[in-house]
C-alpha cells in the first residue's frame, strides 16, 4: 500500500497513529505508522501473521480459491487498489513469513 500512494499512507499514519509528518521522507512517516500499528497489535496480544493463526504455506492456494468465490470476474477485491488472484496470493505469502 505504501508504494501505491505514499502520501496517503503517511497521512493515515499522522491522523491515526499520531506520527509527525516527515515532508522530506513521507515513506518514513508511513513506516513509522506501521510500526505503531504492530505495537498496538502486540499490546492486544493479537496474531500478526497467518502462521500465528496456524495457516501453512500449503494452505495459500485454497485461501486464494476461496477469495475468488467472492467475485465472478478476475478482479477479486479493490476500491483503493485493484487486487487480482496473483496479488492475493502474494499478500498471503507475505503473511506466512
Amino acid at each position: 500500500m505504501i508504494d501505491h500512494d505514499v502520501l496517503r499512507s503517511a497521512q493515515f499514519s499522522v491522523r491515526v497513529w499520531g506520527c509527525d509528518m516527515n515532508f522530506t521522507n513521507p515513506k518514513a512517516t508511513a513506516l513509522e505508522g506501521i510500526d505503531r500499528f504492530r505495537s498496538f497489535l502486540d499490546m492486544l496480544s493479537m496474531q500478526q501473521t497467518l502462521n500465528d493463526l496456524g495457516v501453512r504455506r500449503e494452505d495459500i492456494a485454497q485461501l486464494v480459491e476461496h477469495a475468488k468465490l467472492c467475485c465472478p470476474s478476475e478482479l477479486i477485491f479493490g476500491n483503493y487498489v485493484k487486487l487480482y488472484a496473483e496479488d492475493i496470493r502474494e499478500i498471503y505469502e507475505s503473511l506466512c513469513e
